[in-house]
């Protein structure tokens, strides 16, 4: 089994699992703030030589970008997919 199925199953479990939308919405921003460096970390560990070219030349910013413009979507699309407002007004 991948890295990738673990965490999806750990994703998963965490969304279905925790009560309560403001628990799990925080405990899904601290899943992906710690993920990326975890990951990172780990590549580093594992293959000093492939890390070194793969860390000068990519950049967290086009992921934290995509991450804005999804959520901003989804809050604005969500009253009309769901027919519920994303937050209490």
């Amino acid at each position: 089994m991948g890295l990738s199925v673990i965490a999806a199953r750990i994703w998963l479990g965490i969304q279905f699992g925790v009560a309560g939308t403001r628990v799990r919405n925080w405990l899904s921003l601290a899943i992906a703030l710690a993920g990326m460096p975890s990951i990172d970390a780990k590549l580093a560990w594992r293959d000093p030589s492939l890390w070194q070219p793969l860390s000068a030349t990519t950049s967290i910013a086009p992921f934290l970008a995509i991450a804005v413009v999804a959520w901003a979507t989804m809050l604005h699309l969500h009253p009309f997919l769901f027919d519920v407002a994303p937050v209490a007004m």
